[in-house]
C-alpha cells in the first residue's frame, strides 16, 4: 500500500531471477529447466534445495523489503502460475515485483493483459521466453519503460485500497439485486 518505496536505480547483480515454489503443478519447473540450459536463473525459494537438486542456482526465499532489493538487483523476474489456463489467475508476486519496479516477463494467463496492460511483458513457449530474454537482457530502455509502466499500473490496482474499491462494487451488485 505504497508504505515500501520501489528500489529503483539498483545496480543489477542478476540477469535473471525466479521467486517460487519447487511444485509440481503448472510448467515451471520444465519451463525454467530449459531456459536456464541458456540462460542461467537464480532462484529464490522456500524449498530451495529442491531446485538444487534440479540443477538451478537457488537461496532462501525473501520477504518484504529483501524481496524488494532483490527484485531491484534483477534484470528480468520471470514468473509462473500453478495454472496458467485459469482466466484472471495468478501469482501474488506479480503485484509484488510491479510494486517493487521490477522488469515482469511472465508465462501468459488469459486476462492478464486486461489488469496488468503493457506493464509486463508475457511468453507463451520456451522459445518465446528465451527470445525475450535475449531481447531484454541487451535493451535495458525498453526494459526500463516496461517496468515504470508497472509500477505506475501497481500503485494504481494492486493497493489494498484499489482492491477494497473493487469488491465494494460486487458487494453493492450482491445487496441491490442479491446475487
Amino acid at each position: 500500500d505504497g508504505d515500501l518505496p520501489p528500489f529503483q536505480n539498483k545496480e543489477k547483480l542478476y540477469d535473471i531471477v525466479f521467486f517460487g515454489s519447487c511444485i509440481e503443478q503448472g510448467d515451471r519447473i520444465d519451463w525454467l529447466t530449459e531456459i536456464n540450459k541458456t540462460h542461467p536463473v537464480k532462484i529464490f525459494s522456500w524449498n530451495a534445495p529442491d531446485w538444487s537438486k534440479k540443477g538451478f542456482d537457488a537461496e532462501g526465499a525473501v520477504y518484504g523489503v529483501a524481496f524488494m532489493e532483490k527484485v531491484a538487483q534483477s534484470k528480468i523476474v520471470l514468473g509462473f502460475s500453478v495454472d496458467p489456463r485459469t482466466c484472471g489467475y495468478w501469482s501474488n508476486r506479480v503485484g509484488k515485483v510491479l510494486l517493487a519496479g521490477g522488469f515482469l516477463l511472465y508465462q501468459y494467463a488469459p486476462g492478464m493483459e486486461l489488469f496488468l496492460r503493457d506493464g509486463a511483458e508475457y511468453f507463451g513457449s520456451v522459445q518465446e521466453a528465451n527470445e525475450k530474454i535475449d531481447y531484454y537482457l541487451k535493451e535495458e530502455i525498453a526494459r526500463d519503460r516496461i517496468a515504470d509502466r508497472g509500477l505506475s499500473i501497481a500503485r494504481e490496482r494492486f493497493t489494498s485500497k484499489a482492491r477494497v474499491a473493487d469488491l465494494m462494487i460486487l458487494v453493492e451488485r450482491y445487496l441491490k439485486k442479491g446475487d
